[in-house]
């Protein structure tokens, strides 16, 4: 298996052959295409429905990677999510999805625009 390495700006070109990697510049390069070969992992970033009108989505992301191949089944869960409050950057929007103990938290504060932000 061939990959390029998305750890840092190196992009390092690696090859996997079962358990052995070549190609990488350091032990993360390592970690990631023994990782990507076994069980892939991604963030996920996207946006939910919201019940204001001035601010009608509100962006969200995976707390920390989800395996690949639950991705659509998360954007499933996403679609039928409403948030209904005001929420903070930063903010859990749904705890332990898919029961993989991640978290999906807000990635920006809703306000409406005459409302000021105050702490």
């Amino acid at each position: 298996m061939e990959l390029i390495c998305i750890v840092c700006p190196k992009s390092c070109h690696l090859t996997v052959d079962g358990d052995k990697v070549s190609g990488n510049g350091c032990k993360r390069g390592e970690l990631f295409a023994k990782e990507e070969a076994i069980a892939p992992k991604r963030s996920v970033t996207t946006t939910v429905a919201t019940a204001f009108c001035d601010f009608p989505v509100l962006p969200v992301k995976t707390e920390s990677d989800i395996p690949k191949a639950k991705i659509e089944e998360l954007m499933q869960f996403v679609r039928g999510l409403y948030v209904t409050k005001k929420l903070k950057c930063g903010d859990v929007v749904a705890e332990n999805i898919l029961g993989l103990g991640i978290n999906l938290v807000a990635t920006e504060s809703v306000f409406t625009q005459k409302q000021e932000v105050s702490e």
